[in-house]
């Protein structure tokens, strides 16, 4: 996948407040990137957003209650704002909030002809392995990975982090047993709405090159 632009999260450069109560600026920038994204986005996914998130991102590593006590100030404040939640806006149940994000943003890109498949096995041989999000056109199909692990860094901070990128390594390999490759969303990706939209017309106009071939 093409190198997408985006500001990497660095716990070097973090300037922390001692406080775990959101500042005004926090909530607006909150409110702002909800509405770009149309997903509120998780503690994980604010880690690439660049330094004006870094508070935001401290409260969300300070513990379960005080990120629950930001999101409903947030809820309080803006009770229209889209709500948090793996449910998609059409009611599909994805598996996680950046596969969602994920999802919403490529589904208007689905016009006739072209079909969008959820967690359909990778090969028809073998269901153990399914891939999170497939596009199809005629015969030919891309394969999505949605990595809500970590960024393109490929950085973990925790145990689970570290549990979920193994899961994805090992259906990358077998990818790689097939000859295919996938493409890869991680949480930078996601967070860089311009590039994504890119990637997605890059691989959908891939697929049409395909057919138009065969």
């Amino acid at each position: 996948m093409a190198t997408l632009s985006v500001h990497s999260y660095s716990p070097r450069k973090r300037a922390i407040s001692s406080s775990y109560h959101a500042t005004e600026t926090d909530l607006q920038l909150y409110r702002r990137l909800t509405l770009d994204l149309g997903v509120p986005p998780n503690s994980e996914m604010l880690r690439y957003v660049g330094p004006q998130a870094d508070h935001l991102v401290f409260i969300g590593e300070s513990g379960t209650s005080e990120w629950a006590r930001f999101l409903r100030q947030v809820s309080k404040r803006w009770p229209d704002l889209p709500v948090g939640g793996p449910v998609a806006e059409d009611g599909t149940v994805l598996d996680s909030l950046p596969e969602r994000l994920a999802y919403e943003q490529l589904r208007p890109l689905i016009v006739r002809g072209l079909q969008l498949d959820l967690h359909q096995p990778i090969s028809p041989e073998d269901g153990d392995y399914r891939a999170d999000l497939t596009i199809r056109f005629k015969r030919s199909a891309a394969y999505l990975e949605v990595v809500g692990a970590c960024g393109s860094d490929r950085i973990v901070r925790n145990p689970l982090e570290e549990e979920w990128l193994d899961r994805l390594d090992r259906r990358l390999d077998f990818y790689a047993e097939l000859g295919i490759e996938p493409m890869c969303l991680y949480l930078d990706h996601l967070m860089d709405l311009d590039g994504l939209q890119q990637e997605y017309r890059r691989v959908i106009a891939s697929l049409r090159r395909r057919e138009a071939r065969s």
